[in-house]
């Protein structure tokens, strides 16, 4: 490949990179603006009203929602008082509420939390009927308690500016040690993992009062902004002051001409009322250079990394690899089996390549869980995902096989072709891949199972691979040997010298995916001690190494083939570079060339073998 190729590759690489990592940034260093307010009127009766953190100062709460924090023991006294303490993981709560518009998602929680735990769980009533609320009390150790809206301000009934969430987080924080705040959508996997979490919390790793989008890195469950973990401390408390005093303050949690919807990168306007209000707490008191604010952050650019670079391996190969395509079916020198099975695997990667963009946007919140199209997208962004690589990993097979078949039964293919062996092996693999996408999608397949399913796949194939060279090797020499062997022994003989040169095109390729599957796995090793517990990190680590490796496969085969064909890599250069020729070939000279090429081919192989 020319240098300006190069150089042009590595452009596209570098804007890709920098794009993304620019949309990524999550730098809160000018979020803040601050207010000049006077000391004296923070105070009310000695309780301090006012935000002040470094030179921010906010703006003082109303005195008469002083008797709020006394009611949740959130008044400065009490939260000096206080003293953080260690919890068993039968000590936490689980706490979540609904109305009756949302009970069915509920129901469908309060059944998968008394499946996995035993601990207590406490259900506030937002507005359920007598129905619903007689069908709760029959599910043990969970407790009812009707909201009372009749002691807050008017603004709390409207259940879209959230405010009744602050108000029972800091009535469950006055009651108990430490406890889960949940919505109706929420499912929690695993126990070890859990306890894990908690023991983090408890050594003073982890902050005791942690947000959805930090909590979704080390526990998994569906939708990472509607779940809350508080631990009883000095630091939870205090963050929670002002999130109840900007709940029940309407300027400040549902302020005039708020809008729900956020871009991204977030642009002025939007409010997410709750979230919004916890997210600004949370960078106040552990800001992201902090110990406990870097320790849950930035865990996702290196699989943005890694799409911005297999993105730009795509773009490269999708120009290189379909100019060799065309040019195979135009000379109809090479298998065709072979070339259906190359076809198929990039039509159906470029399939997959789109549904994971879907995955992408919500990952980096372009696509929010409150959009409408937010779940069905990612679920079957998630399933095409996951059936490409199951299908490219056993294409790994089937090219294997398809060259097995082309070496034992070996036939002159621009005679007898026999596209039936491409297409059956075609709709076998879908056919498996879906099967196998499906139980993915249903079972919870951890880590190891996925690494170990991608190496199976390599192992065979390789096995294939060597098997069908040290035939086709047979196969020559045995040919080589017997002069006699056939009247078709000179067709014979170019089929297997093709087909050898395509075993070892193969075999470099595949020995690049099986290099890049070992060093996956000694990082998601590495991975298991240094990230040890963030299961949603290592499923993710896991899923990217496994598409870097059928990117690895997929473009080595375009890189290879290009760099093993002259006249393609020829014919590429004058299509994409711009390298004129006057003698630019029509197809029929195309053809013609190519006839004279192969009939030369045989003259050499006739003095080669004293035939002629």
């Amino acid at each position: 490949m020319s240098r300006n190729w190069w150089l042009l590759t590595l452009s596209f690489a570098l804007i890709f990179s920098f794009y993304f990592l620019f949309i990524y940034d999550e730098s809160y260093d000018d979020w803040s603006v601050t207010v000049k307010q006077d000391l004296k009127e923070c105070q009310c009766f000695g309780e301090t009203l006012c935000l002040q953190k470094d030179d921010l100062v906010g703006q003082a709460f109303d005195c008469s929602l002083r008797k709020f924090l006394h009611q949740f023991q959130l008044n400065d006294y009490a939260i000096k008082k206080t003293e953080a303490s260690n919890f068993s993981f039968d000590d936490v709560i689980f706490v979540t509420y609904s109305s009756s518009n949302h009970f069915a998602e509920s129901r469908q929680m309060i059944v998968d939390l008394r499946e996995k735990f035993t601990n207590r769980i406490i259900y506030y009533d937002l507005g359920l009927t007598h129905t619903e609320r007689k069908e709760l009390t029959r599910v043990c150790n969970l407790e009812i308690r009707a909201f009372d809206f009749d002691a807050f301000p008017e603004h709390v009934r409207n259940l879209h500016t959230y405010a009744f969430k602050p108000i029972i987080q800091a009535e469950m924080l006055s009651e108990n040690v430490a406890f889960w705040i949940a919505d109706s959508s929420v499912q929690f996997r695993d126990r070890l993992m859990l306890q894990n979490f908690y023991d983090d919390v408890m050594s003073g790793k982890a902050p005791d009062y942690m947000i959805g989008e930090i909590v979704t890195k080390e526990v998994p469950y569906t939708h990472p902004a509607s779940v809350l973990f508080l631990r009883k401390s000095q630091e939870s408390k205090r963050l929670l002051k002002w999130l109840l005093l900007c709940a029940i303050t309407e300027k400040c949690i549902a302020p005039k001409r708020a809008y729900y919807f956020c871009s991204s990168p977030p642009k002025l306007g939007c409010h997410r009322f709750d979230q919004s209000a916890t997210s600004i707490l949370f960078r106040t008191f552990h800001p992201p250079n902090s110990t406990k604010g870097f320790y849950y952050q930035n865990i996702y650019p290196l699989i943005i990394l890694i799409y911005v670079i297999e993105f730009s391996a795509l773009f490269v190969s999708a120009l290189s690899f379909w100019v060799c395509v065309g040019e195979f079916w135009k000379h109809t020198i090479f298998h065709i089996n072979f070339t259906i099975l190359l076809t198929s695997i990039f039509a159906f990667y470029y399939t997959s390549i789109v549904s994971r963009v879907f995955i992408f946007a919500a990952q980096i919140n372009v696509l929010t869980s409150d959009n409408p199209l937010y779940l069905p997208l990612v679920i079957v962004g998630s399933f095409f995902r996951i059936e490409c690589l199951i299908y490219a990993l056993l294409l790994m097979i089937a090219i294997a096989i398809e060259r097995g078949f082309a070496t034992v039964y070996v036939r002159d293919y621009e005679r007898f072709q026999q596209k039936h062996h491409s297409i059956c092996l075609v709709i076998l693999g879908k056919v498996i891949s879906t099967i196998l996408a499906i139980v993915c999608m249903i079972v919870d397949i951890s880590g190891e199972l996925m690494t170990l399913f991608a190496l199976i796949p390599c192992i065979i194939a390789a096995v294939i691979f060597i098997l069908t060279a040290l035939w086709n090797w047979y196969y020559l020499r045995k040919i080589g040997n017997d002069l006699h062997y056939g009247e078709y022994s000179l067709s014979l003989r170019f089929q297997l010298e093709e087909n050898w040169r395509v075993l070892k095109l193969l075999a470099l390729s595949s020995l690049n995916s099986m290099m890049m599957l070992i060093g996956g796995m000694a990082i998601y090793g590495i991975s298991l001690t240094v990230l040890s517990g963030n299961v949603e990190l290592l499923q993710n680590t896991v899923l990217a190494l496994l598409d870097m490796l059928v990117a690895v496969f997929i473009n080595s085969l375009a890189f290879i083939f290009l760099w093993a064909f002259p006249h393609f890599r020829n014919q590429f250069q004058r299509w994409f570079f711009c390298r004129r020729k006057v003698d630019t070939e029509t197809i029929h000279d195309t053809k013609n060339r190519a006839s004279i090429d192969t009939e030369a081919y045989f003259s050499q192989l006739q003095k080669l073998w004293a035939l002629s």
